[in-house]
């Protein structure tokens, strides 16, 4: 696992080209409730106040995103699982600084594939697959948008540390390609609480910290 760590931290710093100066932090606060109403069917909502304290301008938002997903496990061998699934997701955003406010509201079914692959008691190899499409409805004018993303990840467990690393392909399609690199840990301060740090490259250095509430 320190091999691992040593891999990613060196794969964040050569990442940074010349221009890589720029740095963003962001905290947030976190709240996500749902439930399994019928078997595969899991429905919810996650509500989300963030900050961007650099760079500036400071910023705060507001998430409220309702969701639906049903997941069928397709392969379940040893080590190896993988599930696929499909959802939507109406994500309400509202952007409180700087003034003016801003609403958003989208529309988001997306279907997708995720696997994982356990290398040992304390440590998983997980990548997925999702294809979402973005329909807009406020504000007006706004274009539907789709996309194509996926991700490759190691998760290490010690418990109450999960340590992970891993690249993110944020855009495989449309063009242009984009992907970003991420190292960071969640701390499990109690059961239905947790406590994430993370640090990534992806056209530039981002910093995130998060308390997250599970209700």
């Amino acid at each position: 696992m320190k091999k691992l760590l040593l891999t990613g931290l060196a794969a964040l710093a050569l990442a940074a080209p010349a221009s890589a100066q720029s740095f963003s932090l962001t905290g947030q606060v976190q709240a996500t409730y749902s439930q399994e109403v019928i078997p595969n069917l899991r429905v919810g909502v996650l509500g989300r106040l963030g900050a961007r304290v650099v760079p500036s301008p400071f910023s705060v938002g507001v998430l409220i995103r309702p969701f639906a997903t049903y997941t069928v496990d397709v392969v379940e061998n040893g080590p190896l699982s993988v599930s696929a699934f499909a959802g939507l997701r109406l994500p309400l955003t509202i952007s409180l600084v700087p003034s003016p406010v801003e609403v958003g509201f989208d529309i988001v079914p997306r279907v997708g594939v995720d696997l994982t692959y356990k290398l040992s008691q304390t440590l998983d190899l997980l990548s997925g697959l999702e294809f979402a499409v973005d329909i807009p409805l406020a504000p007006s004018g706004s274009a539907v948008g789709y996309g194509l993303s996926g991700y490759v990840e190691a998760d290490y467990y010690m418990d109450p540390l999960t340590v992970y690393g891993g690249l993110s392909l944020d855009q495989i399609v449309p063009t242009p390609f984009a992907w970003s690199l991420y190292l960071g840990a969640d701390y499990a301060l109690a059961s239905n609480l947790t406590l994430k740090g993370e640090l990534g490259y992806g056209g530039g250095f981002y910093g995130l910290l998060r308390l997250a509430f599970t209700l």
